[in-house]
């Protein structure tokens, strides 16, 4: 499993979460209903709009890893190539 994949899933616990724990103190302070519901999927939103930020950095820096390890072996294929026809 991946860093990504696991981040992902991650994530989607952590947003219900963070959603769900902020409505429940909320109404834990006499707030009404809708207050909480509101609060709640504030929290949510924003624990998910980050997430989703992270996982988008996440993948791009494994495409620039696996794009340097190819330019990296084929640099290392040519200067073998080269050493072998001296």
């Amino acid at each position: 499993m991946s860093i990504l994949s696991t981040w992902k899933a991650w994530n989607l616990q952590m947003a219900v979460f963070a959603g769900s724990g902020t409505a429940l103190i909320t109404l834990l302070q006499h707030a009404p209903a809708r207050v909480a519901c509101l609060r709640g999927a504030i929290a949510w939103f924003a624990v998910l709009v980050l997430g989703k930020g992270t996982a988008w950095v996440l993948q791009r820096v494994e495409e620039l890893s696996a794009q340097a390890a190819k330019e990296l072996a084929q640099a290392q294929l040519a200067e073998e190539e080269a050493g072998e026809a001296k």
